[in-house]
């Protein structure tokens, strides 16, 4: 692409008065100028419309509303966004400084997603290098490292009927069609574990093996499938060794 890129960055966030500064500042320090930075608030009742509004000028579009769940809230922002790529960055997590002037260079084209690394905080682990369509069965690529063409989402939002994993479902979807997914060798955020993603979603969970058989193949239905039992089989070695350190 040899026309300026435009970034929607996209954070949805409910009760966050602590966290909220953090993230802001993440995005509105990043030396780029071609930014659209979108927050939905949904309806908070602490202090985190007012910190938000404080960063007046530096935040291009805001609504604080009641929603449906998270990904209610990120569909909204989708409906929003007008840049040529989307980009979410959840409440608590932020930006490497001035990562999306590294990132612009390798957005090549509107036709791929592209996707990097983060830094699980506090633990500081990496996460999680290049996937496939077998890993993608067993583990999810985290949202906060991708960039998806606008037009793909407003195209395909997220399903609400998933609670807590609809991005993954999304991520599934997208490979099964054939859609390029593009890796980039670089750090794009820190993550904080233990946010809504990871407090699971019975729906998914429930539904996870069908959708890898429909969309990724019987292989890498197999392979979900042996992956699950392997852990199965070691789960109770690793307990009881924890249990008698």
């Amino acid at each position: 692409m040899t026309e300026t890129i435009k970034i929607s960055i996209i954070t949805v966030c409910y009760n966050a008065e602590n966290t909220i500064s953090k993230t802001i500042e993440s995005v509105i320090s990043q030396d780029y100028n071609h930014i659209e930075y979108i927050i939905i608030d949904g309806s908070s009742k602490d202090q985190t419309l007012c910190i938000i509004n404080s960063y007046a000028g530096k935040i291009s579009k805001v609504i604080s509303e009641p929603d449906n769940g998270i990904y209610d809230a990120m569909n909204k922002g989708i409906e929003m966004a007008t840049g040529d790529f989307i980009y979410f960055l959840g409440s608590g997590d932020y930006l490497i400084p001035n990562v999306i002037p590294a990132v612009i260079p390798q957005l090549s084209d509107t036709q791929s997603i592209y996707y990097g690394d983060v830094i699980f905080s506090p633990i500081n682990k990496i996460y999680d290098g290049k996937f496939t369509k077998y890993k993608l069965a067993i583990r999810n690529i985290c949202h906060q490292s991708m960039f998806f063409p606008t037009q793909f989402l407003k195209e395909h939002p997220y399903d609400l009927k998933y609670k807590a994993y609809s991005d993954w479902v999304s991520n599934i979807f997208f490979i099964s069609k054939g859609f390029r997914f593009v890796y980039l060798n670089i750090i794009i955020a820190k993550y904080e574990i233990g946010g809504f993603s990871e407090s699971g979603d019975n729906v998914f969970r429930k539904t996870q093996g069908q959708l890898i058989r429909k969309h990724l193949g019987c292989k890498a239905y197999l392979y979900y499938k042996f992956r699950n039992l392997i852990t199965d089989i070691i789960k109770p070695f690793i307990s009881h060794f924890n249990n008698n350190k």
